[in-house]
């Protein structure tokens, strides 16, 4: 039981060093407690505010004031949404239309385990084993990364979160500012999603970082795959650490090629 439970807690640390170093996505982690952004003010809502528009008193309207009060009521509600526009927070899916990425190429699927997340299903590989997991996140240790000390691939899938923002915040964050690391999106195709990318963070030289209690450790070099299925508010997250390779990143691409998305 011991090993077990330093093998899952092993596998969260060098993750969750992985996340940490290419500073990606914070928000995704969040607990579902985290607020989501409301779309454009409601049509009741523009409604009442163009109610306030400016118009004479009944009694003191000239003859056919009544059709004229009409008229210019309804192009206050038809100009209201051009006011409101530039506040309003873009939708998830035509932020993901706007990155810059790259169709995912043509891999072989996964073959494994299903395991489920809300409505996402992926296919955990053969050689990857349970665990355990924490706060929600289930965990899979993979097997060792060759010329990476002790560093393991492996995979974390999260539970859904309420995250509106998350398309946006990873449109701003596509260059890690690290020598040695690349950073490419590839565009997947999941129906039922409202958007979904594949996000792949190589690291080819290894770095210094923090945990999340502030200690130093060694991030060994490592491709990390962040798999993103958006659906309505909420977004699912898969992580998946393997060999900074063109073998490790097909490996990868090849879990992400199975996810999908329940009616």
């Amino acid at each position: 039981m011991g090993d077990g439970k330093e093998s899952a807690m092993s596998t969260a640390t060098r993750l969750v060093a992985a996340t940490l170093t290419a500073g990606l996505l914070a928000g995704c982690s969040a607990g579902p407690d985290q607020g989501s952004t409301t779309g454009p003010t409601s049509g009741a809502e523009a409604g009442t505010q163009d109610g306030a528009a400016p118009g004479t008193e009944p009694d003191a309207a000239p003859e056919g004031g009544a059709v004229e009060g009409e008229e210019a009521t309804e192009e206050a509600v038809e100009e209201a949404p051009e006011e409101i526009a530039p506040d309003a927070p873009e939708q998830v899916a035509d932020v993901v239309a706007a990155l810059p990425s790259e169709p995912l190429p043509e891999v072989v699927p996964a073959t494994g385990s299903a395991v489920t997340s809300g409505r996402v299903t992926l296919t955990v590989p053969a050689d990857h084993d349970p665990a355990g997991s924490y706060d929600g996140v289930q965990l899979f240790d993979g097997p060792t990364i060759r010329g990476a000390r002790s560093a393991r691939a492996g995979i974390q899938v999260y539970p859904p979160v309420v995250d509106a923002d998350w398309a946006q915040r990873l449109s701003t964050s596509l260059s890690p500012g690290l020598e040695g690391v690349t950073s490419v999106v590839y565009a997947l195709d999941v129906p039922g999603a409202d958007a979904a990318v594949v996000h792949v963070v190589t690291d080819t030289e290894g770095h210094s970082s923090r945990d999340r209690d502030g200690r130093r450790v060694w991030q060994a070099p490592v491709a990390t795959a962040h798999v993103l299925v958006g659906i309505g508010d909420q977004v699912t997250r898969v992580v998946v650490q393997t060999a900074p390779t063109p073998e490790g990143i097909e490996a990868a691409l090849s879990v992400a090629r199975t996810v999908t998305v329940a009616g």
